[in-house]
C-alpha cells in the first residue's frame, strides 16, 4: 500500500484503540439485554464520530486560515483591499452592480479578515433598495452608522400606504443624501415622503408610462424643501408643476417622457441654475412656445460639460411648427463651451420659423471635440467617426468602436437636403483632420438614384477606412459596375498626386446592388492592387491599404472560378458574401496563394537614382484599359 493509505489505516487503528474506552464504560454499565447494549454501543460510537469530525474540522479551519496568510491577496494592506472590493460592488459611478447583495455576502464569508473589513466599512452599506430582504435591510441600516443614506423606493401596483422598508429607513431621514422613487403609492408618498429631508442633494422619479397612476403633487415632495437638491432626474412623472421647482444648486438635470411642458419654465430653472454640468432633455412634448419679443436675455451654461436634446417636440394637438424649432429655440438662447459631449436627435420636420440650413448652422461644430481628443494623454490612437447618409443622417464621434458617443447628431428627415448633410459633414471633418480618426461612411438610397458623386467627394480621404453602400431594388442595375470602376480609378489629391480613391479603406460592404457579376468584382480588386511599373510609381505615390469585402442582399453567390481569382489577388484579406442556397458565408484568403505575389503591399525598390517610393494609392493605366 503506498501514499497514504498507511497512515489512514493507522488512524483508523487509533480510533478504535480510543473507542475501545468507550466500550468499556457501556460494559460498566450493566444493561439488562443484549439488545439495550447493542444500542448503547451504537450511540457512543456516533457521539464520539461527531467529536471527531468536529476537531477535525477546527483543525482543517485553522490550516486554512494559516495558509490563507501566505498567498498574496491575504498580504495586502487592508485598503487597498477595501478598494477592490468597492470596484466588485459598485459601478464607476457609484451605484451597486446587479446582484449586490450576494456579492457583498460572498465576501464576507471568505474568511474573518474579509468579513472585518466588508462589515466595517460604513460606504459598503449605504445603499439600501425597497426589493432588498429586511433584514438585509436592517443590517445595511445598523452598519452604514452615519455616512450619507441612499435609498431605491420601488413600488408595486398592489402596494398598500404602508411599507415595512420605508419604516425602517425614515428614522434615519436626517442621514437620506438621495432618493428614488419609482411607481409610488400615493398615500405612501404623503406618509414617508412629506417630511423634509435636510442633507437630501439627488432626487430621481419616475413612473411606467404605460400604466395609469394618481399623479403625486411634486410640491408635497419633502414639505417643498428642495433647495440645497444638486441632481434632479424624472421621467414619466404624472402632472409635475415645473414651476414650483426652485432649485438653484443643480448640476445634473436630467428629464424624460414629460407632456405638456412649458419652455419658458424650463429657461427660466435653466437661467437660476448656472452651474449645471449636465443637461439632458429627451421624449417630450411642449406647449406652444413663440420666441418673446424683445428677445430675452442669453442663457450662459459655462460649466457644461454634457448636452443632451432629442425627440423634442409640441403637443400634437397644438402644433404650431416644424419639430426642429424647439431644439431651435434652445441652441439659440442657451450658451456653452464647445467640445463638450453633445447628443441630438429628431425627425426634423422644419417650419416656421426654422429652415434646415438655419437649423444645421445651430448645431455645434465638433473640431473642438477631434481636438480634445486629441490632446487625452491616454494612448488614444485614432477617433472613431461614423455618418450615415439616408433616410436619416447620423454622424458620431466615439473613442472607440464600443464605447458610447461623445458627439452624436442624428436626424431623421426627408426636409434635410443630402448635399447640405454632405457639406456639414465635409466642413466638421476638414476642421478637424488633424486628429488622427477611422472614418465609417454608410450611404444608403432606396430610390432609383444613387449619389455616386457625392460618395466620392471623400475618395482622397484617407480617414475613410470603412465604406457602405445600400442600394435597393429600384435602384438601376449598373450602379454596382459604375461604383466598383470608380473605386478602382486613380484620382488627384490635394496634395497634388495620384491616390486611389480611399487608399486606406480596409472594409468594403456593397449590398443591394444586384448588378454586380463575379467578373466586375474580379476586374475591380485585379485593377485596385495591380503591382505598378516603375514609371508609373513615379506618378502613382502610394499603393492602397489591403481590403475586406463584405457583400448581401443580391451580391455575391458568384461561381467559385470567380471567387477563387478574388481571394487569390494580393489586397483582399477575404470576402464575405451570399451563397447560392440563400446563406451568407466568409471567404478568408487562401493560406497559400498560387500567385507569387503574396504580399500586400509588395516592397518596391526602384534603385538609387529615384530611391525609395512611398507607399499610398497606386493603380497602372494598364489594367484599367481591360474594363
Amino acid at each position: 500500500m503506498h501514499g497514504p493509505y498507511p497512515s489512514v489505516e493507522q488512524c483508523a487503528a487509533s480510533f478504535d484503540a480510543t473507542f475501545q474506552g468507550l466500550q468499556d464504560q457501556v460494559s460498566d454499565t450493566s444493561p439488562e439485554t443484549p439488545l439495550e447494549i447493542m444500542n448503547l454501543r451504537l450511540q457512543s460510537r456516533v457521539n464520539f464520530k461527531t467529536f471527531f469530525d468536529n476537531s477535525v474540522r477546527d483543525r482543517t479551519v485553522k490550516l486554512i486560515r494559516e495558509r490563507n496568510t501566505l498567498i498574496p491577496i491575504g498580504k495586502l494592506p487592508a485598503e487597498l483591499l477595501g478598494l477592490i472590493f468597492y470596484l466588485v460592488l459598485f459601478t464607476p459611478s457609484g451605484r451597486r452592480w446587479s446582484r449586490f447583495v450576494p456579492r457583498i455576502t460572498t465576501l464576507g464569508a471568505v474568511c474573518r479578515w474579509w468579513r472585518d473589513i466588508v462589515q466595517q466599512t460604513p460606504s459598503f452599506w449605504a445603499q439600501i433598495s425597497s426589493t432588498d430582504h429586511a433584514d438585509f435591510v436592517s443590517e445595511a441600516l445598523e452598519r452604514s452608522h452615519q455616512v450619507p443614506l441612499h435609498l431605491t423606493y420601488i413600488g408595486r401596483y398592489a402596494d398598500g400606504p404602508k411599507s415595512p422598508f420605508l419604516d425602517k429607513a425614515l428614522p434615519h431621514l436626517h442621514r437620506w443624501e438621495s432618493v428614488a422613487i419609482h411607481q409610488p403609492n400615493v398615500i405612501a408618498v404623503a406618509t414617508y415622503f412629506s417630511l423634509p429631508a435636510p442633507a437630501l442633494k439627488a432626487l430621481r422619479l419616475s413612473t411606467r408610462s404605460e400604466q395609469a397612476t394618481q399623479p403625486v403633487v411634486f410640491g408635497n415632495l419633502f414639505g417643498g424643501v428642495l433647495e440645497n437638491l444638486e441632481e434632479f432626474r424624472v421621467a414619466s412623472w404624472k402632472e409635475i408643476d415645473w414651476r414650483v421647482v426652485s432649485c438653484r444648486r443643480l448640476r445634473v438635470l436630467d428629464i424624460e417622457r414629460e407632456n405638456f411642458l412649458d419652455m419658458g419654465v424650463i429657461f427660466n430653472i435653466l437661467s437660476a441654475n448656472p452651474s449645471l454640468e449636465v443637461l439632458r432633455l429627451h421624449t417630450l412634448h411642449f406647449n406652444p412656445y413663440t420666441t418673446p419679443n424683445p428677445l430675452q436675455a442669453s442663457i450662459y451654461l459655462d460649466h457644461l460639460k454634457e448636452l443632451t436634446l432629442t425627440d423634442l417636440m409640441e403637443t400634437p394637438e397644438y402644433r404650431i411648427s416644424g419639430n426642429g424649432a424647439l431644439i431651435t429655440h434652445i441652441l439659440q438662447r442657451v450658451r456653452f463651451r464647445t467640445g463638450i459631449p453633445f447628443i441630438m436627435g429628431l425627425g426634423l420636420e422644419t417650419g416656421p420659423p426654422s429652415t434646415p440650413e438655419a437649423f444645421m448652422s445651430l448645431i455645434p461644430n465638433p473640431v473642438e471635440t477631434l481636438a480634445s481628443l486629441s490632446r487625452k494623454d491616454n494612448g488614444l490612437q485614432r477617433v472613431d467617426v461614423n455618418v450615415w447618409f439616408g433616410e436619416r443622417f447620423l454622424f458620431e464621434i466615439r473613442e472607440d468602436p464600443h464605447s458610447k458617443p461623445i458627439f452624436s447628431i442624428s436626424i431623421q428627415s426627408n426636409d434635410l437636403p443630402r448635399r447640405l448633410a454632405k457639406d456639414w459633414t465635409t466642413e466638421a471633418l476638414r476642421g478637424g483632420a488633424g486628429t488622427p480618426m477611422g472614418l465609417r461612411l454608410h450611404v444608403r438610397n432606396r430610390g432609383s438614384e444613387f449619389p455616386l458623386d457625392e460618395i466620392f467627394e471623400f475618395r482622397s480621404w484617407e480617414s475613410v477606412a470603412n465604406l457602405s453602400l445600400d442600394g435597393g431594388f429600384q435602384t438601376p442595375s449598373s450602379i454596382g459596375p459604375d461604383l466598383l470602376r470608380l473605386l478602382a480609378t486613380p484620382c488627384m489629391s490635394e496634395e497634388g498626386r495620384m491616390v486611389m480613391p480611399f487608399p486606406r479603406l480596409r472594409s468594403l460592404r456593397i449590398s443591394g446592388l444586384s448588378g454586380i457579376k463575379g467578373k466586375d468584382m474580379l476586374a475591380f480588386v485585379q485593377a485596385r492592387f495591380a503591382e505598378p511599373a516603375s514609371t508609373e510609381a513615379a506618378i502613382h505615390d502610394s499603393i492602397p491599404a489591403s481590403l475586406t469585402i463584405h457583400c448581401g442582399n443580391g451580391v455575391g453567390g458568384w461561381r467559385s472560378k470567380y471567387m477563387d481569382r478574388i481571394l487569390e489577388v494580393p489586397g483582399v484579406e477575404g470576402l464575405n458574401g451570399d451563397t447560392n442556397d440563400g446563406g451568407s458565408r466568409f471567404y478568408p484568403r487562401p493560406a497559400s496563394p498560387t500567385l507569387s505575389g503574396s504580399h500586400w503591399p509588395p516592397p518596391y525598390d526602384y534603385g538609387p537614382s529615384r530611391g525609395r517610393v512611398r507607399r499610398g494609392s497606386v493603380i497602372t493605366t494598364s489594367e484599367l484599359s481591360e474594363w
